[in-house]
């Protein structure tokens, strides 16, 4: 069998088991959330089910994997440096778009993966170096401060966002987000 053909069969089985997790996590919590029943559900074989992932927290990184690597897939469609907060921004509101029912689902389901997954993590990180190029002179720890603040203020925005169904101008949220980090800059000049 040739390679091509393997890979599409690798991507459609993880994207079925993937999206059979997300169904399940409908009707129960992560934890209550059986191998044999998400095989069940997915109509494959445990077998199967091993030799993409070891356990069912597996399968929820990998979706959360995609969901970082969609960001930067995002970004670098923009063309959008890491340097560039407001930028960064509106990125951060064209992926929601983009992948507004999984983002739905996962925050309404486990709501923590934005508060302490590694999209967070990555987005922590990215707008520690945009604050780091500004044109202030921050210490160490007022850029962990910021980065820290920046982060979390807007991830809890669009967790917000979220959780009440999507409602409200997703425009006027990441206007939103952007007076308030530049109102909160402007202390420094």
């Amino acid at each position: 069998m040739n390679q091509e053909m393997m890979d599409l069969r690798v991507y459609k089985t993880r994207r079925n088991i993937k999206n059979t997790l997300l169904s399940l996590l409908e009707q129960k919590p992560l934890e209550d959330v059986t191998i044999t029943e998400l095989c069940g559900a997915a109509m494959i074989n445990r077998k199967t089910f091993y030799r993409h992932y070891s356990a069912v927290n597996a399968v929820l990184a990998d979706i959360e994997n995609d969901l970082v690597e969609d960001f930067l897939r995002v970004m670098r469609d923009k063309d959008t440096s890491c340097l560039e907060a407001f930028k960064i921004l509106d990125c951060i509101q064209e992926f929601v778009l983009k992948n507004k029912a999984t983002l739905e689902r996962i925050t309404r389901l486990t709501p923590d993966m934005f508060s302490k997954g590694k999209l967070r993590d990555m987005l922590h990180h990215t707008l520690r170096i945009s604050v780091k190029r500004l044109p202030y002179d921050f210490s160490a720890k007022e850029t962990e401060y910021i980065s820290l603040f920046m982060v979390n203020g807007t991830l809890a925005l669009y967790t917000d966002w979220f959780k009440n169904g999507c409602t409200g101008d997703l425009d006027a949220l990441t206007t939103t987000a952007k007076r308030l980090i530049a109102q909160g800059l402007r202390f420094y000049q």
